[in-house]
């Protein structure tokens, strides 16, 4: 059994080390506040788009591009031809497809029919991006090389979405 005197004797002593206990509590907890939203910061984003559906995805995108001073439409989701979202700035026009893949690469079928897509005459777009989560086949990367389509893959798109949302 612990004598009463013992008990008063720790209660002081615990008030008399708050002063400085307090504080250190308080930087830590800071810290650890800092530090969590840090690191959510950098690997949230591709995590987050994992929760997301498909549509919610392309909408994410299109934000994404309004952020950056697009305007932007997103396309039906049937008979789109592969575009999934139109951007404007001025002269530019982007033709924009979104694949929401996890460990499946975008492949040359997908670079191919964005190409054909981006000359239809409701879009007309000058240039076209593929957005994916995952990455691009090596014939997707040729088939891509030299023409005016960019590839955005999953760290790609983390950049971009550092670089305009947070």
């Amino acid at each position: 059994m612990v004598k009463s005197n013992s008990i008063g004797e720790a209660v002081i002593t615990i008030l008399l080390l708050l002063p400085v206990i307090l504080p250190v509590l308080l930087i830590f907890g800071v810290y650890r506040l800092i530090r969590f939203s840090v690191l959510k910061r950098n690997k949230l984003y591709l995590a987050n788009i994992e929760e997301m559906s498909p549509y919610e995805f392309e909408n994410y995108i299109a934000t994404l591009f309004q952020k950056m001073g697009y305007k932007t439409r997103t396309t039906k989701a049937s008979r789109d031809f592969g575009v999934d979202v139109i951007a404007r700035k001025e002269e530019d026009i982007v033709a924009v497809q979104v694949k929401k893949y996890k460990d499946c690469p975008v492949g040359n079928k997908e670079i191919q029919m964005l190409l054909g897509a981006m000359q239809m005459r409701k879009i007309r777009a000058n240039r076209s991006i593929i957005i994916t989560t995952s990455r691009f086949t090596k014939n997707a990367l040729e088939q891509a090389d030299g023409c005016p389509i960019d590839l955005w893959d999953g760290k790609k798109l983390n950049k971009v979405i550092e670089k305009y949302i947070s």
